[in-house]
């Protein structure tokens, strides 16, 4: 959403193992003919002139609450990034502190710097293993999640905006997709399914006060012993060195 908290550990992680910068803040469009009527964070993507066939002739999407994402000035070994998808070199991205600034009016995004961000990003990682076979992954990025989906907006975020005989609601959407898919797997694909990921994490109980205790005092005497044992041992070997 427009008020969305930034994934610090997932951006981190993409720009140091995939050379992909995630910002924080929400892009809005400046021109007003590139952002759907009066809702300037609503604004279009297109794309990049390599891969226009991956849009079977319909090359425009929409964008909602997209974040700044953009290439790595310095990316990691053996890292390469290609841009499928890019906003017009018309669009800011506005920090999430002045989010409510912009949107009450008491704040011109025109005083943001203008450029282009990316829409989707492919970053694909090639090495080799011992028996010299080429092993490549790869990582998509979409910097809004209603970006290339064939429903409404309103249907994912509840925001009263309509739009799908505006240029075709996400006209791009299930062709990009699809495109990215067979990016992925290096071939054509009938369906291309996201699994839902589930995060679970491992709790230890904390130890009780007569349990922190004892645990003193057995290092408390273990130490002073193990030192005198240590002591008596280089004494009797001095003393039958002798």
């Amino acid at each position: 959403t427009l008020t969305q908290e930034p994934l610090n550990n997932l951006n981190d992680f993409l720009l140091t193992e995939w050379g992909i910068s995630v910002g924080e803040g929400v892009l809005f469009e400046t021109d007003d003919n590139n952002h759907y009527q009066k809702e300037p964070y609503v604004l279009k993507a297109a794309l990049t002139e390599e891969h226009t066939d991956m849009g079977g002739g319909l090359n425009e999407c929409w964008l909602y609450a997209a974040v700044p994402v953009l290439e790595a000035k310095e990316k990691p070994s053996g890292v390469t990034t290609d841009i499928l998808a890019q906003t017009a070199d018309t669009t800011v991205s506005v920090p999430y502190e002045a989010l409510t600034e912009v949107l009450q009016g008491e704040k011109d995004v025109s005083e943001y710097t203008k450029q282009s961000y990316c829409a989707a990003l492919r970053s694909e990682i090639k090495d080799y293993n011992e028996d010299n076979n080429e092993i490549k992954s790869q990582v998509f990025v979409f910097s809004s999640p209603v970006a290339f989906l064939n429903i409404p907006v309103e249907a994912v975020y509840g925001v009263p905006v309509s739009f799908e005989n505006y240029y075709g609601l996400n006209s791009a959407s299930s062709n990009v997709l699809q495109a990215c898919g067979e990016l992925a797997v290096g071939g054509e694909v009938e369906n291309v399914y996201f699994a839902p990921k589930s995060i679970s994490s491992t709790e230890f109980a904390k130890p009780t006060e007569g349990e922190a205790k004892s645990v003193r005092r057995f290092w408390m005497l273990f130490i002073p012993l193990l030192v005198l044992a240590a002591g008596v041992v280089v004494y009797i070997r001095r003393r039958n060195a002798r």
